[in-house]
């Protein structure tokens, strides 16, 4: 497991639904890392058919949504993705839009949930980063 915070280098590229192919091409452009936008299920599929096709880029979430993709299952993406390709995976998770909960819960309090969870299941915090909504 790598604790190391992920080399991003100096560019990145960000787009909704990238190809393995795409971002085969994305690396070759000296790009260091790709953001895949939308919020993706909890089973990260989209993120091994890129990093297999891929030789040194980074693949970050951009972002996986709280309110939708469930903590539990996430963490054990992680650590398939983060196995089978070390260190080359960043996990963005956010807060997103709540409309898809059918309780209210305070977005702080979602998000301090969601990241004990991830916490607990020993997801490092240097592979992860929060985004912010607005």
């Amino acid at each position: 497991m790598s604790d190391v915070k992920p080399d991003l280098g100096t560019f990145g590229s960000f787009g909704l639904g990238v190809t393995p192919q795409q971002a085969r091409e994305i690396e070759a452009l000296g790009y260091g890392a790709v953001w895949v936008g939308g919020s993706p299920a909890g089973d990260l599929a989209y993120v091994e058919p890129i990093l297999e096709k891929t030789e040194t880029l980074q693949v970050a979430t951009g972002i996986v949504n709280i309110w939708t993709a469930d903590a539990n299952e996430v963490a054990e993406s992680y650590h398939r993705i983060e196995k089978a390709y070390p260190g080359r995976f960043l996990l963005g998770i956010g807060v997103g839009h709540p409309e898809h909960t059918e309780e209210y819960v305070k977005p702080y309090d979602a998000l301090v949930s969601y990241l004990d969870t991830l916490d607990a299941a020993q997801v490092p915090t240097s592979r992860r980063v929060i985004a912010a909504l607005g």
